[in-house]
């Protein structure tokens, strides 16, 4: 009967509706989770052995796995992380934003190496920004949006705002587009120099085929 089908399609709609409101705090539920476990909690890249303690040093190891790794931007560096510190590009902006010269060697290491804990703050804060704003590009605006607003008080607590990761995003984007540009220039400069090794003779009259100039055939 027609009051059968109508109350067959009800049914149907709220189930597909409860089954699209399931999906979502699902959804939202396993992006907290992300968020937590593998953007604000430091670990070891390899082993994922979360660590708390920072002792001055940059160039970490992991106490379950013995992996090497950078405690600015937590690369897994093999057996020593000294060398990749050294030169580790967070590094040096760490150093920039702390007011900290670039110049200064402690102990033969370059300055990235040995810093104080607000340096290592100072690193941490961006990184996690970074990742932060790199992972919820993949979302849509209602779960950015949630996301952000049920972390607020574990965002704060890390002195992260909804302001700082859309920097952050803002910046990924630049640097995006900066690298972009940098890439077709390089392309057009290999293309450049692919124009002039064409085929022998081209470019002065000489034909290919039988290697006579346009003045000299017959």
């Amino acid at each position: 009967s027609i009051s059968t089908r109508i109350s067959s399609a009800t049914e149907k709609a709220r189930a597909e509706a409860l089954a699209t409101e399931a999906g979502s705090v699902e959804k939202l539920r396993s992006a907290k989770e992300h968020v937590v476990e593998r953007i604000l909690t430091l670990a070891c890249p390899r082993c994922t052995q979360a660590f708390v303690d920072f002792e001055g040093c940059f160039a970490l190891n992991c106490g379950r796995c013995r992996a090497a790794f950078c405690a600015y931007c937590l690369a897994d560096c093999g057996r020593d992380a000294h060398a990749h510190v050294g030169t580790c590009a967070e590094g040096k902006e760490s150093l920039k934003q702390s007011g900290l010269s670039a110049n200064r060697r402690i102990g033969g290491h370059p300055a990235t190496v040995y810093g104080p804990k607000a340096m290592f703050d100072v690193a941490q804060k961006r990184r996690r920004c970074k990742h932060l704003a790199l992972f919820l590009e993949r979302h849509d605006d209602p779960t950015r949006a949630r996301v952000l607003r049920e972390l607020e008080p574990v965002l704060r607590d890390r002195g992260i705002t909804p302001a700082a990761v859309a920097r952050a995003a803002k910046k990924q984007s630049k640097d995006a587009e900066k690298a972009e540009k940098a890439a077709a220039a390089q392309r057009a400069r290999q293309a450049g120099g692919r124009g002039g090794r064409g085929v022998p003779g081209a470019g002065r009259g000489i034909d290919p085929l039988n290697g006579v100039g346009a003045a000299d055939a017959r």
